[in-house]
């Protein structure tokens, strides 16, 4: 087991991005944050994409957004970033350790992701929406979706939900590759 996997953490790392990830941004704030014993004040941005962790936001990515959607955060909300791990980020002192940065994505939003959402997730964040497990399925196989192992089955169940942002954050574990 990865040591990732034995201490997920509460925020995003780099580790847990093996592939770019498009994300939808929901929110920014600031929170104290305890690191190496110390505690701070960051600012973290969360997603409304089911089972991706908040984001402590540093500067270079903070800076990023704001050239692309403006220096009010507030305004941030429901526009789309693609995280990826930068192995080239260093540390002020200059030792290279990689990181997580932000690009904003220049194909059309509706690309698929790289996140595969387990039909346990899709079912909590439809429900949220005020869909039926039963209704959600129909959509989906009307959409010519045949389950979860689909690679269209992410992107169809946001495409289905979109009409209102999900109510939290954060989804819990599930079965995968389900079909209907």
């Amino acid at each position: 087991m990865k040591l990732s996997e034995m201490f997920p953490g509460q925020y995003l790392k780099k580790e847990d991005l093996p592939n770019p990830l498009r994300v939808t941004l929901a929110n920014t704030y600031r929170e104290e944050v305890t690191a190496n014993g110390r505690k701070t004040m960051e600012s973290v941005v969360s997603f409304s994409d089911a089972g991706i962790k908040p984001m402590i936001l540093n500067v270079t990515n903070g800076h990023t957004i704001g050239d692309a959607y403006g220096d009010e955060s507030d305004n941030w909300r429901g526009k789309v970033v693609e995280l990826y791990h930068d192995p080239l980020v260093e540390y002020p002192t200059g030792k290279r350790v990689g990181g997580i940065r932000v690009r904003i994505p220049t194909a059309p939003v509706t690309a698929p992701t790289t996140y595969r959402m387990t039909l346990a997730e899709a079912v909590q964040l439809a429900d949220e929406h005020g869909l039926t497990q039963d209704k959600l399925i129909e959509l989906l196989k009307l959409n010519g979706v045949s389950g979860s192992g689909d690679p269209r089955f992410t992107d169809t169940v946001r495409q289905i939900v979109a009409g209102a942002p999900p109510a939290a954050d954060g989804f819990g574990g599930g079965e995968s590759l389900i079909p209907f």
